[in-house]
């Protein structure tokens, strides 16, 4: 899945960089698996402005802005969460396109819902346009596998919404 990984960050980098389009994350389960897949390719400082990594509540709100109130009544691990930290990391990055990530890897919930266990939760956004996506790694049984599968969905999922803007275009 790596090869893969790192494959699809060089499509993004190299789309995002065609277009002079601001590229940035927002990242708390995937621990900064995306932005260490894009730094991996040569050049990403063409179009990477940066990355936030999140993990937990007190840094969402005091780095993203995300909202105490948008915690409490939802959780961090909520699309709504998502979507905070991906406005939140496109307005200090300065940036065009965004991805966030949060949720729970694995079945450790700690005190919330077994229900949310093995659910992540991936914002993207280009100039403008947000999507939130979950994603579901009730399959994956290591961290690091689904960490992995993660950061590859996301990706891909922003080049695609990418890719999409510029063929209406062309």
């Amino acid at each position: 899945m790596q090869k893969d990984l790192e494959f699809a960050a060089g499509k993004l980098l190299g789309l995002c960089a065609g277009h002079s389009v601001k590229l940035c994350a927002a990242e708390s389960c995937t621990g900064g698996m995306i932005a260490s897949s894009l730094v991996s390719i040569a050049g990403a400082s063409a179009c990477f402005k940066g990355s936030a990594v999140c993990y937990c509540d007190s840094s969402k709100t005091a780095l993203l802005g995300v909202s105490p109130e948008t915690i409490s009544k939802f959780d961090a691990e909520s699309p709504q969460c998502a979507e905070e930290m991906l406005k939140g990391a496109a307005r200090i990055f300065e940036s065009d396109a965004a991805i966030s990530t949060t949720g729970f890897i694995d079945s450790n919930t700690g005190e919330k819902s077994p229900e949310k266990a093995h659910k992540v939760y991936v914002g993207i956004l280009f100039r403008g346009t947000s999507k939130l996506l979950e994603f579901d790694l009730s399959s994956y049984g290591n961290r690091n596998l689904g960490r992995e599968a993660v950061s590859l969905f996301a990706i891909e999922k922003l080049f695609e919404l990418i890719k999409g803007e510029f063929e209406e275009y062309d």
